[in-house]
């Protein structure tokens, strides 16, 4: 009987975790105030028009760096969040954002690519949720500058 009852106290406090561990888990996990996604250009394009070269999905966002293919050759770069097009091409980086971008290696002041001219040896996507509006930036590595490419809100549960 005395074991039972230990049995049932054990079965009862293990419950009681559990209930307390999801409630937690309801609440959730905040996306980061700053953060970074890393995407290469896209290697070999086949075809014309818009091609995936790299994709960044979690429970926050999902983005897309797409490649606009002509001829065989990659002629620009832009960003899709959660399936949209993104932004302003060459739009100004959000006022408060620089630090968020020294912390991923973005030298402030911010160089702009030339619109439609968003090209580079990798990307990188940066979110910034302590501006307001909350902001993805992608920008292009030519040599070794960062170039800002397009700045976008983010919408409602976007990453």
């Amino acid at each position: 009987m005395i074991r039972n009852f230990w049995t049932a106290a054990a079965v009862v406090a293990a419950c009681a975790a559990l209930a307390g561990g999801s409630a937690a888990a309801q609440s959730g996990k905040q996306p980061p105030s700053c953060g970074a996604i890393n995407f290469r250009p896209l290697e070999n394009p086949s075809g014309d028009g818009d091609q995936q070269a790299g994709l960044y999905r979690s429970r926050f966002a999902r983005i897309q760096v797409m490649a606009e293919v002509a001829g065989g050759q990659v002629r620009n770069y832009h960003m899709l969040l959660n399936g949209q097009r993104a932004g302003k091409a060459g739009g100004p980086v959000p006022s408060g954002a620089e630090a968020c971008l020294r912390s991923k290696n973005v030298k402030v002041p911010v160089e702009t690519a030339a619109a439609g001219q968003c090209a580079g040896s990798r990307f990188r996507v940066v979110t910034d949720r302590s501006v307001q509006p909350a902001s993805a930036m992608l920008f292009a590595l030519q040599g070794d500058v960062w170039k800002l490419c397009e700045t976008a809100p983010l919408g409602s549960g976007a990453g």
